[in-house]
Protein backbone atom coordinates (compact mmCIF):
# COMPACT_ATOMS: atom_id res chain seq x y z
CA UNK A 1 0.00 0.00 0.00
CA UNK A 2 3.07 2.30 -0.40
CA UNK A 3 3.57 4.59 -3.47
CA UNK A 4 7.50 5.10 -3.74
CA UNK A 5 8.98 8.68 -3.61
CA UNK A 6 11.31 9.65 -6.02
CA UNK A 7 14.58 11.46 -6.29
CA UNK A 8 14.41 11.88 -2.01
CA UNK A 9 16.99 14.07 -0.44
CA UNK A 10 17.87 13.39 3.07
CA UNK A 11 18.42 16.85 3.48
CA UNK A 12 14.69 17.80 2.70
CA UNK A 13 12.09 18.32 5.12
CA UNK A 14 9.72 15.92 5.96
CA UNK A 15 5.91 16.12 6.33
CA UNK A 16 3.28 13.84 7.44
CA UNK A 17 -0.35 14.30 6.18
CA UNK A 18 -2.89 12.55 7.98
CA UNK A 19 -6.59 12.30 6.33
CA UNK A 20 -9.00 9.87 8.32
CA UNK A 21 -10.51 8.42 5.23
CA UNK A 22 -11.13 9.20 1.29
CA UNK A 23 -14.72 10.02 1.89
CA UNK A 24 -15.79 13.31 -0.07
CA UNK A 25 -15.30 16.46 1.79
CA UNK A 26 -13.92 19.83 1.89
CA UNK A 27 -11.47 19.21 4.38
CA UNK A 28 -9.99 15.48 3.42
CA UNK A 29 -9.90 17.62 -0.98
CA UNK A 30 -7.99 20.39 1.30
CA UNK A 31 -5.41 17.99 2.76
CA UNK A 32 -4.53 15.76 -0.52
CA UNK A 33 -3.61 19.38 -2.25
CA UNK A 34 -1.67 20.60 0.55
CA UNK A 35 0.13 17.47 0.01
CA UNK A 36 0.67 17.90 -3.43
CA UNK A 37 2.15 21.73 -2.65
CA UNK A 38 4.05 20.36 -0.45
CA UNK A 39 5.36 17.86 -2.49
CA UNK A 40 5.99 20.51 -5.47
CA UNK A 41 7.95 23.05 -3.34
CA UNK A 42 10.59 20.16 -2.29
CA UNK A 43 8.98 18.81 0.67
CA UNK A 44 9.55 15.28 1.13
CA UNK A 45 5.97 13.88 1.66
CA UNK A 46 4.17 10.75 2.96
CA UNK A 47 0.56 10.71 3.02
CA UNK A 48 -1.16 8.76 5.57
CA UNK A 49 -4.57 7.42 5.51
CA UNK A 50 -6.12 6.47 8.88
CA UNK A 51 -8.98 4.15 7.17
CA UNK A 52 -9.91 2.04 4.08
CA UNK A 53 -7.86 2.43 0.89
CA UNK A 54 -10.95 3.03 -1.02
CA UNK A 55 -12.86 5.98 -0.78
CA UNK A 56 -14.63 8.51 -3.29
CA UNK A 57 -11.29 10.95 -3.32
CA UNK A 58 -9.26 7.70 -4.31
CA UNK A 59 -8.50 8.72 -8.03
CA UNK A 60 -7.44 12.37 -5.68
CA UNK A 61 -4.56 11.16 -4.11
CA UNK A 62 -1.40 12.13 -5.76
CA UNK A 63 0.55 9.46 -7.89
CA UNK A 64 3.85 11.41 -6.81
CA UNK A 65 3.84 11.07 -3.38
CA UNK A 66 4.59 7.85 -0.89
CA UNK A 67 0.84 7.11 0.00
CA UNK A 68 -0.33 4.68 3.05
CA UNK A 69 -3.60 3.35 4.34
CA UNK A 70 -3.89 2.08 7.76
CA UNK A 71 -7.52 0.26 7.24
CA UNK A 72 -8.59 1.37 10.19
CA UNK A 73 -12.47 1.03 11.57
CA UNK A 74 -12.33 3.87 14.15
CA UNK A 75 -9.66 6.60 14.17
CA UNK A 76 -8.68 5.88 17.74
CA UNK A 77 -7.59 2.28 16.47
CA UNK A 78 -4.95 3.65 14.69
CA UNK A 79 -3.00 5.21 17.39
CA UNK A 80 -0.11 2.93 18.24
CA UNK A 81 0.13 2.41 14.09
CA UNK A 82 0.82 6.06 14.05
CA UNK A 83 2.71 6.38 17.12
CA UNK A 84 5.52 3.89 15.84
CA UNK A 85 5.14 5.16 12.21
CA UNK A 86 6.18 8.82 13.88
CA UNK A 87 9.23 7.30 15.83
CA UNK A 88 10.31 4.89 12.94
CA UNK A 89 10.61 8.39 10.17
CA UNK A 90 11.05 11.35 12.19
CA UNK A 91 8.88 14.03 10.48
CA UNK A 92 9.99 17.61 10.83
CA UNK A 93 6.40 18.14 10.35
CA UNK A 94 2.69 16.62 10.82
CA UNK A 95 0.23 18.08 9.11
CA UNK A 96 -3.88 17.72 9.66
CA UNK A 97 -7.17 19.32 8.82
CA UNK A 98 -9.98 17.61 10.13
CA UNK A 99 -10.69 18.08 14.11
CA UNK A 100 -10.88 14.44 15.45
CA UNK A 101 -7.24 13.65 13.27
CA UNK A 102 -6.24 16.74 15.02
CA UNK A 103 -6.59 15.70 18.05
CA UNK A 104 -5.19 12.54 17.77
CA UNK A 105 -1.94 13.67 16.84
CA UNK A 106 -2.17 16.33 19.48
CA UNK A 107 -2.42 13.27 21.80
CA UNK A 108 0.25 11.61 20.12
CA UNK A 109 2.91 14.51 20.35
CA UNK A 110 2.65 14.21 24.88
CA UNK A 111 4.75 11.15 23.96
CA UNK A 112 6.55 12.11 20.94
CA UNK A 113 8.69 15.43 19.98
CA UNK A 114 7.04 16.24 16.73
CA UNK A 115 6.01 19.52 15.37
CA UNK A 116 2.04 19.45 14.70
CA UNK A 117 0.77 21.78 12.31
CA UNK A 118 -3.48 22.60 11.79
CA UNK A 119 -5.42 23.66 9.62
CA UNK A 120 -8.76 24.92 11.17
CA UNK A 121 -11.67 23.88 8.83
CA UNK A 122 -14.51 26.34 10.30
CA UNK A 123 -14.63 28.74 12.93
CA UNK A 124 -14.47 27.34 16.51
CA UNK A 125 -18.28 29.01 17.28
CA UNK A 126 -19.64 26.87 14.63
CA UNK A 127 -21.91 24.76 16.37
CA UNK A 128 -25.43 23.58 14.68
CA UNK A 129 -25.94 20.94 16.89
CA UNK A 130 -23.74 19.97 20.38
CA UNK A 131 -23.83 16.40 20.98
CA UNK A 132 -21.65 14.79 24.16
CA UNK A 133 -19.04 13.50 21.18
CA UNK A 134 -18.67 16.85 19.85
CA UNK A 135 -18.44 18.36 23.77
CA UNK A 136 -15.59 15.70 24.50
CA UNK A 137 -13.91 16.65 21.26
CA UNK A 138 -14.33 20.33 22.15
CA UNK A 139 -12.63 19.82 25.73
CA UNK A 140 -9.88 18.03 24.18
CA UNK A 141 -9.30 20.70 21.80
CA UNK A 142 -9.04 23.57 24.26
CA UNK A 143 -6.88 21.63 26.40
CA UNK A 144 -4.29 20.21 23.12
CA UNK A 145 -4.12 22.91 20.77
CA UNK A 146 -1.57 24.90 22.94
CA UNK A 147 0.58 22.43 21.37
CA UNK A 148 -0.04 23.15 17.85
CA UNK A 149 3.38 24.58 16.26
CA UNK A 150 1.24 26.58 14.36
CA UNK A 151 -2.86 26.24 13.46
CA UNK A 152 -3.53 28.15 9.61
CA UNK A 153 -6.78 29.78 9.67
CA UNK A 154 -8.69 30.09 6.24
CA UNK A 155 -9.84 34.32 7.19
CA UNK A 156 -8.47 36.78 8.73
CA UNK A 157 -11.66 36.61 10.78
CA UNK A 158 -11.20 32.63 12.08
CA UNK A 159 -8.09 33.44 12.79
CA UNK A 160 -9.29 35.98 16.19
CA UNK A 161 -11.96 33.41 16.99
CA UNK A 162 -9.00 30.67 16.92
CA UNK A 163 -7.27 33.11 19.02
CA UNK A 164 -9.77 34.07 21.36
CA UNK A 165 -11.48 30.70 21.54
CA UNK A 166 -7.97 28.60 22.75
CA UNK A 167 -6.07 31.69 24.13
CA UNK A 168 -3.37 31.51 22.05
CA UNK A 169 -1.02 33.78 21.23
CA UNK A 170 -1.08 35.26 17.71
CA UNK A 171 1.89 35.32 16.24
CA UNK A 172 1.16 30.87 16.29
CA UNK A 173 -1.90 31.06 13.73
CA UNK A 174 -1.01 32.14 10.33
CA UNK A 175 -4.12 32.93 7.69
CA UNK A 176 -4.06 31.36 4.76
CA UNK A 177 -6.97 31.35 2.12
CA UNK A 178 -7.71 28.29 0.21
CA UNK A 179 -5.84 27.61 -2.61
CA UNK A 180 -7.41 26.42 -5.71
CA UNK A 181 -5.72 23.20 -8.01
CA UNK A 182 -6.29 24.69 -11.32
CA UNK A 183 -4.75 22.08 -12.95
CA UNK A 184 -6.97 19.64 -11.81
CA UNK A 185 -10.17 21.65 -12.67
CA UNK A 186 -8.65 22.23 -16.30
CA UNK A 187 -7.72 18.30 -16.55
CA UNK A 188 -11.24 17.20 -14.84
CA UNK A 189 -13.23 19.27 -17.59
CA UNK A 190 -11.32 19.08 -20.79
CA UNK A 191 -12.84 17.71 -23.80
CA UNK A 192 -15.70 17.02 -21.54
CA UNK A 193 -19.33 17.19 -22.83
CA UNK A 194 -22.45 18.93 -21.19
CA UNK A 195 -23.65 16.57 -18.83
CA UNK A 196 -27.04 18.20 -19.01
CA UNK A 197 -28.40 16.07 -21.18
CA UNK A 198 -31.93 16.76 -22.05
CA UNK A 199 -31.94 20.08 -20.03
CA UNK A 200 -28.98 21.67 -21.42
CA UNK A 201 -30.75 24.46 -22.69
CA UNK A 202 -32.56 25.25 -19.71
CA UNK A 203 -31.83 27.88 -17.07
CA UNK A 204 -29.51 24.97 -14.98
CA UNK A 205 -29.15 26.05 -11.09
CA UNK A 206 -26.45 23.93 -9.29
CA UNK A 207 -25.48 23.37 -5.87
CA UNK A 208 -22.82 21.40 -4.53
CA UNK A 209 -22.18 19.56 -1.26
CA UNK A 210 -23.47 16.49 1.48
CA UNK A 211 -26.56 17.35 2.08
CA UNK A 212 -26.63 18.19 5.47
CA UNK A 213 -28.59 21.16 7.88
CA UNK A 214 -25.40 22.75 7.85
CA UNK A 215 -25.97 23.40 3.84
CA UNK A 216 -29.12 25.21 3.90
CA UNK A 217 -31.20 22.68 1.30
CA UNK A 218 -34.30 23.17 2.72
CA UNK A 219 -33.99 27.28 1.97
CA UNK A 220 -32.58 26.50 -1.09
CA UNK A 221 -35.64 24.53 -2.27
CA UNK A 222 -38.49 26.85 -0.43
CA UNK A 223 -36.80 29.28 -2.51
CA UNK A 224 -37.03 27.22 -5.85
CA UNK A 225 -40.33 26.01 -5.18
CA UNK A 226 -41.64 29.60 -4.96
CA UNK A 227 -39.63 30.88 -8.18
CA UNK A 228 -41.81 31.08 -11.29
CA UNK A 229 -38.96 30.23 -14.31
CA UNK A 230 -40.75 26.65 -15.62
CA UNK A 231 -38.18 26.65 -17.39
CA UNK A 232 -35.12 25.93 -15.05
CA UNK A 233 -34.15 22.94 -13.38
CA UNK A 234 -32.32 22.88 -9.92
CA UNK A 235 -29.46 19.79 -9.29
CA UNK A 236 -27.94 19.02 -6.13
CA UNK A 237 -24.69 17.23 -5.73
CA UNK A 238 -24.20 15.36 -2.81
CA UNK A 239 -24.77 12.45 -0.33
CA UNK A 240 -28.31 12.38 0.68
CA UNK A 241 -27.65 10.62 4.12
CA UNK A 242 -29.40 10.71 7.71
CA UNK A 243 -32.63 12.42 8.94
CA UNK A 244 -32.22 15.53 7.25
CA UNK A 245 -31.70 14.34 3.88
CA UNK A 246 -35.06 12.04 4.47
CA UNK A 247 -36.78 15.02 5.33
CA UNK A 248 -35.44 17.09 2.28
CA UNK A 249 -36.71 13.87 0.11
CA UNK A 250 -40.21 14.15 1.96
CA UNK A 251 -39.75 17.73 1.27
CA UNK A 252 -39.83 18.17 -2.23
CA UNK A 253 -42.29 15.19 -3.09
CA UNK A 254 -44.63 17.68 -2.12
CA UNK A 255 -43.33 20.45 -4.57
CA UNK A 256 -45.39 21.72 -8.08
CA UNK A 257 -41.42 21.63 -9.16
CA UNK A 258 -40.66 18.59 -8.06
CA UNK A 259 -40.03 17.08 -11.35
CA UNK A 260 -36.97 20.07 -12.02
CA UNK A 261 -35.63 19.14 -9.03
CA UNK A 262 -32.47 16.47 -9.82
CA UNK A 263 -30.64 15.01 -6.71
CA UNK A 264 -27.82 13.45 -8.35
CA UNK A 265 -26.06 11.62 -5.22
CA UNK A 266 -22.20 11.87 -5.03
CA UNK A 267 -20.74 12.60 -8.19
CA UNK A 268 -16.87 11.33 -8.44
CA UNK A 269 -16.00 14.57 -10.52
CA UNK A 270 -18.49 17.32 -10.41
CA UNK A 271 -16.81 19.75 -12.43
CA UNK A 272 -18.02 19.24 -15.64
CA UNK A 273 -21.46 20.31 -13.97
CA UNK A 274 -20.40 23.34 -12.34
CA UNK A 275 -18.05 24.28 -16.16
CA UNK A 276 -21.68 23.94 -17.73
CA UNK A 277 -24.04 25.38 -15.14
CA UNK A 278 -26.13 28.57 -15.33
CA UNK A 279 -25.96 29.69 -12.13
CA UNK A 280 -24.23 28.28 -8.94
CA UNK A 281 -25.57 28.77 -5.32
CA UNK A 282 -24.20 28.57 -2.07
CA UNK A 283 -27.35 28.44 0.55
CA UNK A 284 -25.33 27.19 3.87
CA UNK A 285 -25.80 28.03 7.08
CA UNK A 286 -22.24 27.88 7.99
CA UNK A 287 -19.40 27.08 6.53
CA UNK A 288 -15.28 27.49 7.42
CA UNK A 289 -14.32 29.03 3.90
CA UNK A 290 -16.54 27.27 0.55
CA UNK A 291 -14.19 25.44 -1.55
CA UNK A 292 -16.88 25.57 -4.13
CA UNK A 293 -17.59 28.68 -4.27
CA UNK A 294 -13.49 29.46 -5.45
CA UNK A 295 -14.52 26.70 -8.01
CA UNK A 296 -17.07 28.22 -9.31
CA UNK A 297 -15.66 31.36 -9.47
CA UNK A 298 -12.75 29.83 -11.54
CA UNK A 299 -15.28 28.83 -14.09
CA UNK A 300 -16.46 32.35 -13.84
CA UNK A 301 -20.19 31.06 -13.12
CA UNK A 302 -22.84 33.56 -11.55
CA UNK A 303 -23.32 33.04 -8.05
CA UNK A 304 -25.54 33.81 -5.26
CA UNK A 305 -24.74 32.94 -2.27
CA UNK A 306 -25.28 33.37 1.47
CA UNK A 307 -23.67 35.53 3.96
CA UNK A 308 -22.87 32.48 6.02
CA UNK A 309 -19.29 33.42 6.81
CA UNK A 310 -17.45 37.40 6.80
CA UNK A 311 -15.08 35.31 3.84
CA UNK A 312 -18.20 35.46 1.66
CA UNK A 313 -19.06 38.99 1.30
CA UNK A 314 -14.82 39.58 0.77
CA UNK A 315 -14.55 37.50 -2.23
CA UNK A 316 -17.44 38.43 -3.88
CA UNK A 317 -16.57 42.13 -3.99
CA UNK A 318 -14.82 42.04 -7.04
CA UNK A 319 -16.51 39.15 -8.52
CA UNK A 320 -19.43 41.37 -10.80
CA UNK A 321 -21.69 38.94 -11.63
CA UNK A 322 -22.29 38.05 -7.77
CA UNK A 323 -25.38 38.29 -5.58
CA UNK A 324 -24.50 37.58 -1.51
CA UNK A 325 -27.90 36.65 0.22
CA UNK A 326 -28.95 36.57 4.02
CA UNK A 327 -28.11 33.14 5.45
CA UNK A 328 -31.52 31.32 6.69
CA UNK A 329 -33.81 33.70 4.37
CA UNK A 330 -35.64 31.90 1.48
CA UNK A 331 -37.05 35.83 0.42
CA UNK A 332 -33.62 37.14 0.05
CA UNK A 333 -32.70 33.83 -1.93
CA UNK A 334 -35.42 34.18 -4.43
CA UNK A 335 -34.76 37.45 -4.51
CA UNK A 336 -31.58 36.66 -5.57
CA UNK A 337 -32.54 34.05 -8.47
CA UNK A 338 -34.22 36.89 -10.00
CA UNK A 339 -31.87 39.51 -9.89
CA UNK A 340 -28.31 37.54 -10.50
CA UNK A 341 -28.49 37.70 -14.46
CA UNK A 342 -28.92 41.55 -14.41
CA UNK A 343 -25.10 41.59 -13.42
CA UNK A 344 -22.06 41.68 -16.10
CA UNK A 345 -19.35 39.29 -15.64
CA UNK A 346 -15.84 40.36 -16.03
CA UNK A 347 -14.09 37.81 -15.16
CA UNK A 348 -11.65 36.44 -11.67
CA UNK A 349 -8.48 34.48 -11.36
CA UNK A 350 -9.44 32.48 -8.28
CA UNK A 351 -6.27 31.59 -5.57
CA UNK A 352 -4.38 29.57 -7.60
CA UNK A 353 -2.21 26.35 -6.81
CA UNK A 354 1.41 27.87 -6.12
CA UNK A 355 0.80 28.86 -2.73
CA UNK A 356 4.17 29.48 -0.95
CA UNK A 357 4.08 27.22 2.15
CA UNK A 358 7.58 27.71 2.98
CA UNK A 359 7.21 30.23 5.38
CA UNK A 360 4.27 28.05 7.76
CA UNK A 361 6.44 24.57 7.24
CA UNK A 362 9.70 26.30 8.47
Amino acid sequence: NIRPQNNVLESMKKVLVIIPNLRCGGAEKMSLLYAKLLFKQGYVVRLVNLGERSGELSEYVPINIEYITLGATHVRSTIFKLYKMIRAWKPDFIFSSLKYTSVLILVLSLFCNICVILREPTLPSNKLFVTFKARIVDWFTRMLYKRAYKIIAQTDEMKQEIESYYKLPANRICVLNNPIDSDLLEEKTKDIDNPYGEYKGSEILLAVGNISHAKGYDILLEAFEQYDNVKSHLFIIGRCDGEYGKKIIQMVDSFKSKDRIHFLGFVNNPYPYMKFCTVYILSSRMEGLPNVLLEAMFFNKPIIASDCVPYVGKVLTDYSQSIVVKSDSVSDLLKGLYNVHNRKIKGYTACQNDYDLKYIFS
